[in-house]
């Protein structure tokens, strides 16, 4: 995926004087075979049979001569045996040395630093019980099974904001919905109704609570009231729950972004399953099937770094708690100049675009 960034500039520091063990378990047989600098062997690039040996910084650069093709450096080597790709070959590098790579400016965890003991999830914090828990439960299923799919007010409005993927079956829609309720009188008070755009969170594979925007009644645009967004629950809390816009499938990476709308452009770029988490706040508890193997998470850029906090903070708990081969993150490569205070992945899908990246 072009935005995702990986530093290779760090993969190199850790990686110097230890090429000859990355790849003798990341070549093999390939790079076994070149005994000593001088002394040739087969060539992985171009197939010689005695063209092949060790460059005389090779501790330092993994770079293997050849006296016919010239040969590369480690990872052309690793890339030429496996057939992965480049930014493949970056991942199963800084995995062999234990690394958590991350976008440039944000902290990268070396097992050596910090060997987390691997530990069962924590437990939910326990909030004093909610006595209304049932009905507020039956409250929030009936609303959902009031949803339609969409008629084409959420792709109107996805369009609006720059994005031009088809509409997840997991986004549905409530022609009018009130702006203000009771779920425990089951009654508006006095409100205005809208169309509304209605996800599911969910917990473990059940519904836990629902996020709701509200859409203006004409024009493909957010609502123009005080509460533009809702998010409704019914258990204690939403921790661990997430907006889960794509069926996750084994051995594929999964994309965990902020909002929902950043979460769609990253599937726009990227192709791959994406989660939203919905509030900041819900991020760093977010929860993933144990056969995910690769995480990316898309980061929010703001001025207070809060977008960075709450991806650090769910990076380094799935550091923790799973056993990944890959975990990384990136955010938008846009500055925050000229009055602008946030982007997030849509607004960087848009600017490249419209040519502006």
């Amino acid at each position: 995926m072009e935005s995702l960034i990986l530093d290779k500039e760090q993969i190199n520091i850790e990686a110097d004087r230890r090429w000859g063990d990355i790849l003798s378990t990341l070549a093999g047989d390939a790079f076994e075979s070149v005994n000593g600098r001088n002394k040739g062997g087969p060539c992985v690039f171009c197939g010689g049979t005695d063209r092949a040996y060790k460059h005389k910084d090779f501790d330092s650069n993994g770079v293997i001569c050849c006296r016919q093709c010239k040969g590369g450096d480690g990872y052309a080597v690793i890339m030429e045996v496996n057939g992965w790709d480049f930014q493949e070959v970056l991942a199963r590098v800084a995995k062999h040395l234990g690394m958590f790579i991350g976008h440039p400016g944000l902290e990268i965890y070396k097992n050596g630093d910090r060997p987390p003991p691997k530990r069962k999830l924590e437990p939910r914090p326990e909030p004093p019980p909610d006595d209304d828990l049932p009905r507020r439960k039956k409250w929030i299923e009936n609303i959902w099974d009031r949803t339609i799919e969409d008629d084409g007010r959420i792709k109107t409005f996805h369009k609006e904001r720059g994005l031009y993927i088809p509409v997840p079956p997991t986004l549905r829609l409530i022609k009018e919905f009130p702006t203000h309720f009771s779920f425990d009188k089951d009654k508006d008070f006095g409100a205005s109704r809208h169309p509304v755009i209605v996800a599911q969170y969910l917990f473990k594979g059940e519904m836990s609570g629902l996020h709701i925007l509200y859409l203006d009644p004409v024009k493909p645009m957010k609502a123009n009231v005080k509460v533009q967004r809702r998010t409704l629950r019914c258990v204690d809390n939403l921790a661990g729950s997430s907006i889960q816009l794509y069926e996750t499938i084994p051995d594929e990476p999964l994309m965990i972004c902020e909002g929902i709308e950043s979460a769609l452009a990253m599937r726009e770029i990227s192709n791959i399953p994406v989660w939203a988490a919905g509030p900041r706040n819900l991020m760093e508890s977010i929860l993933i099937p144990d056969y995910i193997k690769a995480v990316y998470i898309g980061v929010d850029k703001d001025l207070n770094n809060g977008g960075r906090e709450s991806a650090t903070a769910l990076a380094e708990r799935l550091y923790r708690d799973y056993e990944l081969d890959f975990l990384g993150t990136t955010e938008p490569d846009i500055e925050l100049t000229d009055g602008i205070e946030k982007v997030d992945w849509n607004d960087y899908l848009k600017r490249k675009k419209e040519g502006r990246i």
